[in-house]
């Protein structure tokens, strides 16, 4: 018992940013993506913006398994929508 707190957990600002909030909007992803037509080239550009923007925000934090979690998750959430692998890579 510290500071009488029985239980200590480091739920701050920034384990919330770096840690848990990139990995809820991975969770998110497949709402957005449903209906995404990936026919259209724009939209190919914006749906692979729309999920590398959480991939900066933990490159910024430093967290590397984070990163490579969010990194896989990604590149199946991207496969199951069925995007062309030369999209992709």
């Amino acid at each position: 018992m510290r500071n009488g707190r029985f239980l200590d957990l480091p739920l701050t600002k920034s384990y919330w940013r770096d840690g848990i909030s990139p990995l809820l909007f991975m969770i998110a992803l497949p709402g957005i993506y449903n209906d995404w037509d990936w026919g259209d080239i724009k939209k190919v550009g914006l749906g692979l913006v729309l999920g590398m923007v959480p991939a900066i925000l933990i490159i910024i934090s430093r967290s590397t398994t984070i990163f490579i979690v969010y990194c896989l998750g990604f590149l199946f959430l991207l496969y199951a929508a069925k995007v062309k692998p030369s999209y992709i890579y």
